[in-house]
């Protein structure tokens, strides 16, 4: 397991109804391996249209950014790209 400590991540997660227990659930986890989050969770709730496939795809390049980059982590406060903590419901 301490191989893995400072490991860089971001979570997308899509539900029907709600996402709140399951973000939870991977902050948690991810903050028991301490894991560093690259930047606010997507969720996604309802049908998933093209607003919340360009959000995706975002988050792909967020993190695709961050690995060349050397992995650094963003804190919540500061500013990044893309949607960052957004909802959305359709």
């Amino acid at each position: 397991m301490e191989a893995t400590v400072g490991r860089p991540y971001a979570l997308y997660i899509h539900g029907n109804s709600d996402t709140t227990g399951a973000v939870r659930g991977v902050a948690t986890i991810t903050t028991g391996l301490r894991w560093k989050r690259l930047r606010e969770p997507l969720s996604i709730v309802g049908e998933v249209d093209a607003a919340a496939r360009e959000a995706c795809w975002e988050l792909g390049a967020t993190v695709a950014a961050s690995l060349m980059a050397g992995c650094r982590a963003v804190s919540p406060a500061e500013p990044g790209p893309g949607r960052r903590g957004e909802r959305w419901r359709r």
